[in-house]
């Protein structure tokens, strides 16, 4: 609370315009009224209150906000896809589920529910289906896989993981900690 004498040098008015001298109540209300960063001043009978522009706020807000750094960019690996005969092979399906933290079994489920076609997992954690399909269909599945799966729809970051609670499946963004509830595999 501030009485009557100190509104005249009020302590915030030095911190927030130091380079302006107010000697009335007037004079302040009057030089806050063309303040970029505030709407106005309220005076009451013993208080003095700055309201602050949203915009000045957000920006402000921004600012303190850490840093992405482009080196911590996730990169995100493509499927290495083999043909031998009438079967398709993805060479690296275990690489890649380490490196988007999933079980390859949840990949290879989705790809072969999405394709209709037979598959398995080998002993070494690579798929093969027992099928050709091209390798634009499967890079197409895999990125369609990425958006629902991994992607963060918040903060649009790579590094989620996949939480199973009963019946239901979310991911958790490890960058800004949201949850968005996804389909079952």
């Amino acid at each position: 609370m501030y009485n009557r004498r100190s509104l005249y040098r009020p302590s915030w008015a030095q911190e927030h315009h130091s380079q302006r001298d107010y000697k009335s109540s007037y004079k302040l209300l009057v030089t806050h009224a063309f303040c970029e960063r505030c709407y106005f001043v309220t005076l009451n009978s013993d208080e003095a209150v700055i309201l602050y522009n949203y915009d000045y706020l957000l920006h402000r807000a921004l600012e303190k906000l850490p840093k992405r750094d482009a080196a911590k960019a996730y990169d995100i690996p493509q499927l290495e896809i083999e043909y031998e005969g009438d079967h398709t092979f993805v060479k690296n399906l275990s690489f890649v589920s380490e490196r988007l933290r999933r079980d390859p079994r949840i990949i290879m489920r989705f790809l072969l529910k999405e394709l209709g076609a037979p598959g398995a997992l080998r002993p070494d954690n690579n798929m093969v289906i027992y099928k050709r399909i091209s390798e634009k269909s499967i890079q197409d599945l895999y990125t369609r896989f990425l958006e629902t799966y991994i992607k963060c729809p918040t903060c649009k970051s790579y590094d989620t993981e996949l939480v199973r609670e009963g019946k239901k499946w979310y991911i958790r963004c490890l960058a800004c900690g949201a949850i968005t509830y996804v389909r079952p595999v």
